[in-house]
């Protein structure tokens, strides 16, 4: 979706959480004792299922309340066309790993080459490479350089992440949080009606 960060959030589905606490002890020997604990693994995989559906349904709440979203987008030629027909004030790049060459399918487009139009806005928050060595080739160096010349403001996860920007992009750039850690503990146990024992 255009409007939100190339990186999707990945909820695990019910499926999955009890998959994997299943699947965990299958391979193991079901005598008394681990039939007890695997019980008890798939009681507390179903309460986690349940904070998961909560938390899903007030996300895309929020999302439907507050963000106004485009129509699902994938691959270049199509945000290239989105970008064409419609005018954003700004578009943000990250976090995580945006600018990991071998993480991304077509690593330009977290640098927003898709835009053309000079009025918009192109800002990175808590980017990161996620290694503290220079991974590109010279020409995704060149290009990458030329686009990350456009943006009007560049903010990195790591410390690392400055200096590479700096020494490999000719780019100056903060250090900010990773938004997942923007919240207080207190924050995520509200929103997310968790209670502790």
């Amino acid at each position: 979706y255009a409007s939100s960060q190339p990186n999707a959030l990945a909820v695990p589905t019910q499926k999955s959480v009890s998959a994997n606490v299943v699947t965990k002890w299958r391979s193991k020997t079901c005598d008394g004792k681990i039939l007890c604990e695997c019980d008890a693994l798939q009681r507390e995989a179903r309460h986690q299922e349940q904070h998961i559906r909560h938390a899903t349904q007030n996300m895309q709440r929020f999302i439907d309340q507050h963000i106004l979203m485009s129509e699902r987008i994938d691959g270049t030629a199509k945000i290239k066309k989105h970008f064409e027909d419609q005018t954003y004030d700004a578009v943000i790049v990250g976090s995580d790993q945006t600018w990991r060459p071998s993480y991304s399918p077509n690593m330009y487009n977290y640098y927003l080459d898709f835009i053309e139009n000079s009025g918009t806005k192109r800002l990175s928050y808590a980017s990161s490479f996620g290694v503290d060595h220079w991974e590109y080739s010279k020409p995704q160096t060149i290009k990458c350089r030329e686009l990350v010349s456009k943006f009007d403001a560049i903010s990195v996860r790591e410390h690392s992440g400055i200096y590479l920007c700096e020494h490999h992009l000719n780019a100056r750039a903060k250090a900010v949080l990773d938004p997942t850690l923007l919240l207080s503990a207190k924050d995520y146990i509200s929103a997310f009606n968790i209670h502790i024992k």
